[in-house]
């Protein structure tokens, strides 16, 4: 519902819909990708999470503007044909897309999200579980960004990838990789070889072969589960207060 009216899609309610107008998303399950264009808030009603199912982007957001997403389902079943390490890092797979603009995700399912361009997110209080064609979150090219207290776990290489110019702060989440993970939790604080195959929690690194870059994001108070771990380390681990690794690579 958007507007007083009802809408047959997700997409034509947002496209019919004023800036700054508030859309109802009804449960149920809308097999369709959205790209939000101008500023909006979308937020699913109260109760079952409405599910936004496609093949390839869920929501993209493109475009300089604010918008806020709330109690929002969004699974990207990927595509095969194009699983590779190239869209992986362009986040052709991703459920969530951004390169542009300041959207806020509250209270949301999502099964990965790529942030890149000149984009500034917020995404609190989400839960990112189970990706299988790339990253988690992905923070790439002059993207920054506030992530705090989110879920992220079991994902396929990584739970975080960063090697935006930018500077993303990490705030009160919980990494985690289960037993099915190729390797331990790696918490890589340098510049490291993507090609490895390791499965990970949070790989820093630079993007293809730009040696000039510097890679700063920000972990503060985030718990770092890892179930392949022997038993003496198995329990979360917080990391330091200020803790910051891969603030400049040398």
């Amino acid at each position: 519902r958007g507007g007083g009216a009802l809408h047959c899609s997700i997409q034509q309610a947002i496209d019919k819909a004023e800036p700054y107008s508030r859309i109802a998303v009804q449960a149920g399950t809308y097999y369709e990708s959205i790209n939000i264009t101008h500023p909006i808030e979308l937020v699913g009603e109260d109760g079952i999470l409405p599910e936004l199912a496609c093949r390839g982007i869920g929501i993209t957001v493109a475009v300089d503007i604010e918008c806020y997403i709330e109690n929002m389902k969004v699974v990207a079943k990927g595509h095969p044909t194009v699983n590779n390490a190239q869209t992986q890092l362009r986040g052709t797979n991703a459920s969530v897309r951004i390169v542009a603009g300041m959207p806020t995700f509250v209270q949301c399912e999502l099964t990965s999200v790529y942030v890149g361009g000149t984009a500034n997110p917020t995404f609190c209080n989400c839960s990112i579980v189970g990706s299988v064609f790339g990253a988690g979150i992905t923070v790439a090219e002059y993207a920054s960004g506030t992530f705090r207290n989110n879920i992220v776990s079991n994902h396929v290489p990584f739970c975080v990838v960063v090697s935006s110019k930018g500077e993303p702060k990490f705030e009160d989440n919980e990494f985690s990789q289960n037993s099915k993970a190729i390797h331990h939790a790696i918490v890589h604080a340098g510049a490291v070889n993507t090609a490895t195959g390791h499965n990970g929690v949070v790989l820093v690194t630079r993007e293809g072969r730009d040696m000039t870059r510097n890679i700063q994001p920000e972990f503060v108070c985030n718990s770092l589960r890892d179930d392949v771990l022997d038993a003496s380390t198995a329990s979360p681990t917080t990391f330091a207060k200020r803790h910051t690794f891969g603030s400049t690579f040398d």
